[in-house]
């Protein structure tokens, strides 16, 4: 069974997965952007403004290079399959240990049909109650001094 937040699907119906990065290409025509404004208007724009529209042109593509989508392909969902968004690092784990169910999922086992569990080892005998205690047999730490 594969879990995300708000959906799960059993592992024997998932065709495929595929990790990418859907917002990147946007940030790069956003980037393109400022810089093209910061050029076209230049002339018209105070220097802090100018460096404000770069930086927040590459703050935009570097953090869009961090963010990530993980598509899961289904029988069941057909070609649409599900999406989820979070950082690239943890969607590059999740899509390896899918991809690795799969593979042991698809792999024939060694095992017989019928495991049988190994032999028990050999019950212990109870121990036996312990002894009252015998008023006689008292052991003295410290001697007991006499008069």
């Amino acid at each position: 069974m594969v879990r995300a937040r708000n959906r799960s699907i059993q592992l024997s119906t998932i065709e495929g997965v595929e990790v990418s990065r859907p917002l990147f290409l946007m940030a790069i025509a956003g980037c393109a952007g400022a810089i093209g404004l910061s050029l076209i208007f230049g002339d018209l724009l105070y220097l802090h403004e100018i460096a404000l529209l770069l930086v927040l042109g590459a703050g935009t593509l570097a953090l869009s290079w961090h963010v990530g989508a993980l598509k899961v392909f289904s029988k069941l969902t057909r070609q649409n399959g599900w999406t989820v968004h979070w950082w690239i690092g943890p969607l590059r784990l999740m899509r390896e240990a899918v991809e690795k169910a799969m593979e042991d999922r698809s792999r024939p086992t060694s095992r017989p049909a019928y495991h049988h569990p190994p032999p028990s080892p050999p019950a212990t005998p109870p121990r036996p109650s312990p002894a009252p205690p015998d008023d006689d047999a008292t052991i003295r730490i410290f001697p007991q001094r006499r008069p």
